[in-house]
């Protein structure tokens, strides 16, 4: 078991994210997944 579901990094200056869930259509379906999903959506690159 692991402790977290997702990391965040950087890829140069580009916010880099990979995330545990999503290898089920119904992981896309819980609320609380698709809002981190959104959030991670709209993180803007460092210029």
């Amino acid at each position: 078991m692991q402790e977290t579901g997702g990391w965040r990094g950087r890829l140069d200056k580009s916010p880099l994210f990979h995330f545990m869930p999503g290898r089920r259509a119904e992981d896309f379906e819980i609320p609380q997944y698709a809002r981190i999903l959104v959030n991670a959506l709209r993180v803007q690159p460092a210029r």
